[in-house]
Formats: C-alpha cells, sequence, structure tokens
C-alpha cells in the first residue's frame, strides 16, 4: 500500500488502515530525504521496485520528485 501511496498521492481504504500507512509512508520519506546509499536500501527493503504501467519507477520517483517538495520540513 505504500508503494500505491507514493506513486499516486492517494488511496482508497478505511481510516484505520490510512492512519497506520501515514507512519510508513513519512518514515520513507525522512529516509528519502537524505539521498544517501544507506537511505536507498533502507527504503528498498520496504517498497515493491517495479515499474507501472506509466513506466514510473518508485525509487527515483521518491527521491528526485517527492523528497525534495519536504527537504525544509
Amino acid at each position: 500500500m505504500a508503494t500505491q501511496v507514493i506513486l499516486h498521492g492517494k488511496i482508497t481504504t478505511t481510516l484505520p488502515r490510512a492512519k497506520e500507512l501515514r507512519k510508513h509512508v513519512e518514515r520513507l520519506i525522512t529516509k528519502a530525504k537524505k539521498d544517501t546509499l544507506a537511505a536507498r536500501r533502507l527504503v528498498l527493503a520496504y517498497v515493491r521496485h517495479e515499474k507501472t504501467k506509466d513506466g514510473i519507477e518508485i525509487m527515483p520517483y521518491l527521491f528526485k520528485t517527492i523528497a525534495p517538495k519536504y527537504k525544509d520540513r
């Protein structure tokens, strides 16, 4: 589910699942802010690394697009 949230920005699920998932996704974004090899390995151990139908890969998308948005926080 974390992979889908990162790729699509939102998913439809129940409130308890969403609250639990938020913790995991926020931790992944925090690790992605560092952009080190160790951070990449930790994130890769948690999310599935695959291409979507649109050709988007999750690792470059997380580290190059999403993480810089939250760099100042």
